[in-house]
């Protein structure tokens, strides 16, 4: 099985960012803003999440979600979404 590859979403905390390549540096990681697609819609990032086959990283529970279910039902590629609230501390997200 090949590794799991990730995409924090443009307003993922980067101190969970961060905290997550300290502790596991061989970790498969890109920020929206180095992917080039910082700004994008949801749409635009899931599409290119899921060109690359990577699993988002994200805080927006109140619309990323639902945007991933669209690609579901249409039958359109999607390798995931985490959704991490804003309210976790760091080291509980890690």
């Amino acid at each position: 099985m090949p590794p799991l590859r990730r995409l924090a979403d443009e307003n993922f905390n980067n101190d969970v960012t961060r905290a997550l390549v300290r502790r596991r540096p061989d970790l498969d990681i890109v920020r929206a803003q180095e992917a080039g697609i910082g700004g994008k819609s949801d749409p635009e990032v899931l599409a290119w999440a899921a060109a690359e086959s990577r699993v988002i990283l994200t805080h927006d529970v109140s619309t990323m979600k639902l945007h991933a279910f669209s690609r579901i039902k249409a039958g359109e590629p999607m390798p995931g979404v985490w959704e991490l609230s804003r309210h976790v501390s760091v080291a509980q997200a890690v």
